[in-house]
């Protein structure tokens, strides 16, 4: 979506500047000089609309490929309904599934080093969350979308995060939760079913999730 953004800004830009050259030419120049002007204009503009339309049969083939590589667009995820399991690896140890966290809450947070609220969302995911019921048995797994692994353990490096984080570079995991922004987060609760979404940061949303956490947790403590 960013990059179909960019590539409208792009071509937008530049109109603009073929307009503008144009109105320039007809009211500064005169004669000869003005003719000259006009036709360079108009090859620009043709050059302008033959990459318009190789831009959009771009686009066209990368969302017809894309679509065929992840089995067409992944339905809603939403509250109530079993949460999509998936296997990830983490950054340490071997591969594992969603399922085999089943009997315990989990939140799952999708999120992306250049996504300037994911940065600010992960260390009070980190403090509020992970560490605060970090006796208790609840997981918390963070997903890195179009990360590579090396990206993600860098950050968690630098960082030292009390969660579970693994890469999603292929996009495969956020495919299949239909995310569409980040950060965005869901809680899953001990029979694997979403109980709570968080589309984007807010403090208050945190505050939400944190309640909601400690409700499930004590619906599934030990007697």
């Amino acid at each position: 979506m960013a990059v179909f953004v960019l590539i409208l800004a792009v071509f937008g830009l530049t109109f603009a500047g073929l307009v503008a050259g144009v109105v320039w030419a007809l009211v500064a120049r005169t004669g000869e000089a003005r003719s000259r002007l006009v036709v360079r204009f108009l090859l620009g503009l043709g050059l302008w609309l033959a990459a318009v339309v190789a831009g959009l049969f771009a686009l066209f083939i990368y969302a017809a490929s894309f679509s065929s590589r992840s089995g067409g667009p992944a339905a809603a995820v939403r509250i109530g309904q079993d949460a999509p399991d998936f296997e990830f690896q983490p950054l340490e140890g071997s591969p594992r599934k969603l399922s085999d966290l089943r009997g315990k809450p989990v939140v799952l947070n999708f999120f992306a080093t250049w996504c300037g609220p994911c940065m600010q969302e992960l260390p009070e995911l980190d403090r509020q969350v992970a560490r605060e019921f970090t006796d208790q048995e609840l997981t918390v797994l963070v997903i890195g979308v179009g990360e590579s692994k090396d990206t993600v353990a860098e950050l968690q490096q630098s960082k030292h995060f009390a969660f579970v984080m693994a890469p999603d570079a292929d996009n495969a995991i956020s495919t299949n939760y239909n995310v569409s922004a980040i950060p965005c987060t869901y809680l899953i609760d001990a029979e694997g079913k979403i109980a709570q979404q968080i589309v984007g940061y807010s403090p208050p949303e945190l505050g939400k999730l944190k309640t909601k956490i400690a409700a499930q947790l004590k619906s599934t403590a030990k007697p």
